[in-house]
């Protein structure tokens, strides 16, 4: 194959890409303005579901079974201790950790260790508790002692 074949070929198998992207160019108003008002998508096995699905649950524009059915779709698996959405979001909760008299500070393993990032833990409880230290797996938090045993419940979020 000399010079002249191979640049025949790769602009032949080249045309088709530059033309789609030329005309998206072209188009990318109306483009834009039609997948703002996409909602979800399926394709065979798999559906997914957009942000406008989230501001239309905020906003309240629609019946409690379309909200009902606009969350459960979000969710993509779900135990009684955690949910996976559908946007990487893995949110766990954690009941009836015992602190026990006295101790000052505890270190926590999550059951479910957060592939990317820990974004937030809330600790629901009669304790003043602060987080000291958090990594993927568990964290450290620190408390004031009291003379009794004392029980939280945790709601961690990540990615």
């Amino acid at each position: 194959m000399d010079y002249k074949q191979f640049v025949s070929t790769v602009v032949g198998h080249l045309a088709w890409p530059f033309a789609i992207l030329a005309i998206a160019f072209l188009l990318k108003e109306k483009l834009n303005a039609a997948l703002d008002k996409l909602i979800s998508l399926k394709y065979h096995g798999l559906q997914l579901t957009f942000a406008d699905a989230s501001k239309k649950i905020i906003q309240e524009k629609v019946s409690k079974k379309e909200k009902k059915e606009l969350l459960r779709q979000q969710v993509v698996h779900e135990t009684p201790n955690y949910k996976l959405y559908s946007n990487g979001s893995l949110v766990q909760h954690l009941r009836d950790i015992k602190i026990a008299p006295h101790l000052q500070s505890a270190d926590l393993l999550f059951p479910i260790s957060f592939p990317n990032e820990l974004t937030d833990i809330q600790i629901i409880g009669d304790i003043d508790a602060r987080v000291q230290k958090a990594w993927l797996g568990g964290c450290v938090i620190s408390f004031s002692p009291v003379d009794r045993e004392r029980q939280v419940s945790m709601i961690l979020s990540g990615l």
